[in-house]
């Protein structure tokens, strides 16, 4: 029998459907027309025109075949029988969508550089981009997820002091109350040593 790791948030409290993370880490080869730079952070016609422009100026047979590799943390792309091509943190990911061909074979998204700048990452999907799309989609809900986890946590710690009477302000009021008669006695000794 497989064991379930335990999970802090209680299973009619997800906002996310538990299949959500079916396809959270898979690995895919697609070809790889390119990367380029956009101006804006998000926006369908930032991506189309990205993915345009790539898949128009990029002759197919230049196209790179990448091992795409997403996980609710990052999406890794390396070079089939090369090296790495980028990783991508899943918390800087600003936009995701599918080209606006005919045939919707393009998946694209637009990551927020270190160096703030926008970058768009455009790949070929045979039948369809929409697979690609969803597991990408997937990741990102998980890591939100992973987020709001973290979250509640804190939040449900700051509220068991509320409970147990303790607000933050009776708590620092307390923490420099008992700084201040530190104070006051030693203040008080060294008046007393003086006499």
């Amino acid at each position: 029998m497989l064991q379930r790791r335990p999970n802090r948030t209680p299973r009619h409290a997800r906002i996310f459907a538990p299949d959500a993370d079916r396809g959270a880490e898979e690995d895919r080869e697609v070809p790889l027309p390119g990367v380029t730079q956009v101006p804006r952070a998000t926006g369908i016609d930032i991506l189309n025109e990205a993915v345009d422009r790539l898949v128009n100026q990029v002759r197919p047979e230049r196209w790179i075949l990448a091992d795409v590799s997403i996980a609710p943390s990052t999406i890794a792309i390396n070079e089939v029988g090369g090296g790495q091509i980028a990783q991508c943190r899943v918390r800087y990911l600003s936009f995701l969508g599918i080209g606006s061909d005919v045939n919707c074979r393009h998946c694209a998204f637009i990551m927020h550089t270190s160096s703030d700048n926008f970058m768009c990452y455009v790949f070929h999907v045979e039948p369809s981009a929409g697979a690609m799309a969803k597991t990408i989609e997937a990741a990102c809900k998980l890591r939100y997820q992973k987020v709001l986890d973290a979250h509640a946590s804190k939040s449900s710690a700051a509220t068991a002091a509320i409970a147990n009477g303790k607000g933050w302000g009776e708590s620092l009021r307390e923490a420099f109350g008992s700084m201040r008669d530190r104070l006051s006695t030693s203040s008080s000794r060294q008046s007393l040593s003086k006499v």
